[in-house]
């Protein structure tokens, strides 16, 4: 039998489902055949954005009976049943055990490792290294998706940005020291927050010169956008928006805690296996966080005690 994955939609969508799909076909040890068909959404082929080698020929599958899934979060392999395709077309996480459920830490954790082992192109490799350089001890991660890029946004009117100024204005208040890395879709934004904080900001924009900040219709915006997916994933902490899969997705990779600012008023978004923290709490738990990541960095080693010859 062979595992078909067809990923759809945003980047981070598509990486969720591609993700899901390696580690079903790993662990059940089944061969994966991937269509990563571009569309308006996501319209670069993979190898523009990867130098990993997928199996993408769909020759051998065209002589099989398909069952196809649209965004399951669980699938029956059914690898006793014969020569068949198991087809998935999905944005989603998915697995094929019930004691391994998608959503869930453990099955977050085995995902992760496959998608550490995607390897960028050498201008997105060499544009994170550039941005990470820039990087403070402390670094919070910030994405911020408004709508108002050239991509639009149906839930835009939930996130407002005086939500992101009050919970960095906590944390700030708390770590002076801590650097913002912003990931937007709107220039526009992305200038408020320098107005507000300065040079702690850092962004990917430097390195993508003459694209337009949200525009993913090129193969250097979608870059871009994979540039800031990788440096989300290497900050300490992120606030990211909850109608977006972009913060969510940042977090498994890097494995650190994630909170996803708007959705209903008093409602606090996410998905099973992230640490969203209450309002109230998120800035002295960030906080904690950093100050003891500091304290290990500067305390000191103590010397051995000398010996002492006993009669």
């Amino acid at each position: 039998m062979y595992l078909h994955v067809i990923p759809h939609s945003g980047l981070a969508n598509r990486l969720r489902a591609l993700a899901s799909g390696l580690w079903v076909a790993d662990d059940a040890k089944v061969p994966l055949v991937v269509s990563w068909a571009a569309d308006y959404m996501t319209p670069v082929p993979f190898e523009a954005l990867f130098t990993n080698r997928l199996n993408q020929d769909t020759a051998c599958l065209t002589a099989l009976p398909t069952i196809r899934l649209e965004n399951p979060t669980a699938i029956d392999l059914g690898v006793d049943e014969g020569d068949r395709v198991v087809q998935v077309w999905s944005c989603e996480a998915f697995s094929h055990r019930s004691d391994m459920r998608a959503y869930s830490p453990a099955f977050w954790a085995a995902v992760r490792r496959h998608l550490r082992r995607l390897q960028p192109v050498p201008e997105v490799r060499h544009a994170v290294e550039h941005g990470h350089s820039a990087f403070s001890r402390s670094m919070l991660g910030v994405h911020v998706r408004s709508g108002a890029g050239p991509v639009g946004f149906d839930r835009a009117d939930q996130v407002r940005l005086e939500d992101f100024f009050f919970e960095i204005g906590r944390i700030l208040a708390a770590a002076p020291r801590t650097g913002i890395f912003l990931a937007c879709d709107s220039g526009a934004v992305a200038e408020q927050f320098r107005d507000r904080y300065g040079d702690r900001v850092v962004t990917s924009h430097d390195a993508f010169p003459g694209v337009t900040v949200g525009s993913f219709d090129s193969v250097s915006g979608a870059r871009m956008a994979l540039t800031d997916l990788l440096l989300l994933s290497r900050t300490r902490c992120i606030l990211g928006s909850f109608y977006s899969s972009f913060s969510a997705v940042a977090g498994i990779m890097g494995g650190q805690p994630v909170r996803r600012l708007g959705g209903e008023p008093g409602q606090i978004g996410g998905e099973s296996g992230f640490a969203f923290f209450a309002a109230p709490t998120l800035a002295r738990r960030v906080a904690w966080r950093l100050r003891s990541w500091r304290s290990r960095c500067r305390r000191p080693t103590r010397a051995p005690a000398p010996e002492t010859n006993r009669p």
